[in-house]
């Protein structure tokens, strides 16, 4: 039986559009953890709500108030527990692994600001470069992660795999023809 989500079907690595002015590829997780404290204490070891940054080969993500999702993309330096290793982070904390429960998508070039446009109401102008958001994109829930100002990371339940790729496919395919359009290019 196929796996579900993105695994069980086309890969996206070659899904590009408007001569490769946006390009929607899968983005390999490795291991994938969500970190809750019960207390602030510790909370100061990682990046503010909305703040992306990599520790030890993982990118951390706060994604709420004592909240961070820890990703990572290929083996890290280190083991969450040993990240997590501090005389200021009480035993209150809650690691929860999402490795296999996390889908992620990378959507570049110049047109994936006027791509996100469509699927998310985020002012993306005032998201910054290593930043995110937690947000709804369609009926599903995201966290998008802005890596520059055209490189985008989106990261979802992978239950809801299909959905999202389509949503982001069918966004891509339709921006990509308006600006073919509006240039001239057809």
């Amino acid at each position: 039986m196929p796996e579900a989500g993105l695994k069980a079907h086309r890969p996206l690595e070659d899904f590009e559009a408007g001569d490769h002015r946006v390009r929607l590829r899968t983005k390999e997780i490795d291991q994938a953890f969500v970190v809750t404290l019960a207390a602030t204490a510790g909370a100061d070891h990682f990046p503010s709500v909305g703040r992306v940054v990599e520790r030890e080969g993982w990118q951390i993500i706060a994604t709420g108030a004592r909240r961070w999702l820890f990703v990572a993309t290929a083996a890290p330096l280190c083991s969450i527990e040993e990240l997590m290793q501090s005389d200021e982070i009480d035993n209150g904390a809650s690691i929860t692994d999402q490795s296999d429960g996390l889908v992620g998508l990378v959507l570049e070039g110049p047109l994936a600001p006027d791509v996100l446009a469509r699927l998310v109401s985020l002012d993306l102008d005032a998201l910054a470069d290593d930043h995110a958001a937690t947000t709804v994109m369609e009926h599903l829930t995201i966290t998008l992660v802005r890596q520059d100002a055209q490189r985008f990371d989106i990261l979802g339940a992978r239950s809801t795999a299909d959905s999202l790729a389509h949503a982001v496919a069918v966004a891509v395919e339709t921006v990509a023809r308006v600006d073919d359009l509006n240039t001239g290019r057809r």
